[in-house]
């Protein structure tokens, strides 16, 4: 007796973890079933949206084609001021300085996080920024000229309120 007393413990050991699939099954069972959907339309009914050329070029890239990278590309480096004197004038507020793993803006630093290159005139950058004694997040994208020396930032998801202010390249 004792020994048939051990098996159902034992059973019953095994099986208590099953119990409550064993009850959402039988609800499940006992429940209506559900109406099924039309079927999907075939291949004439399906509608197919393509982007127009425009709104790809306004985005500032071709999604299909980006390439993470750690550093800013060469191109992309330099000091860039903005308007007639910006190179020549130290204290500009404009003025950035790019370099491999960092952006230095006027009164702030960035360090890259993260860059992605969209094709070889725009590259989307994440910097951990810090001026001020404050400390933020900040996505930039930043397309270059045909000829290399015009750098104009332009906005993200992230940064939707950026003013694009065209930059020169100094010393070119």
């Amino acid at each position: 007796m004792q020994s048939v007393y051990r098996i159902m413990t034992y059973l019953s050991t095994l099986l208590r973890p099953t119990l409550p699939l064993a009850a959402l099954l039988a609800v499940a069972a006992c429940s209506e079933p559900e109406e099924q959907a039309d079927p999907a339309p075939g291949p004439a009914a399906t509608e197919s949206v393509i982007p127009e050329p425009h709104e790809s070029e306004a985005a500032g890239a071709d999604t299909a084609a980006t390439a993470q990278v750690s550093t800013i590309p060469t191109a992309f480096q330099g000091v860039w001021g903005y308007g007639a004197n910006a190179c020549d004038d130290v204290a500009s507020e404009l003025k950035l300085e790019i370099r491999p793993t960092e952006i230095e803006f006027y009164e702030a630093l960035g360090t890259v996080t993260s860059v992605e290159v969209e094709n070889p005139q725009s590259i989307v950058v994440a910097l951990d920024m810090s001026g001020e004694g404050e400390t933020w997040e900040l996505t930039n994208r930043f397309v270059l000229s045909e000829n290399g020396t015009v750098l104009t930032p332009l906005e993200t998801e992230d940064n939707p309120q950026y003013d694009p202010m065209p930059r020169k390249k100094c010393g070119s």
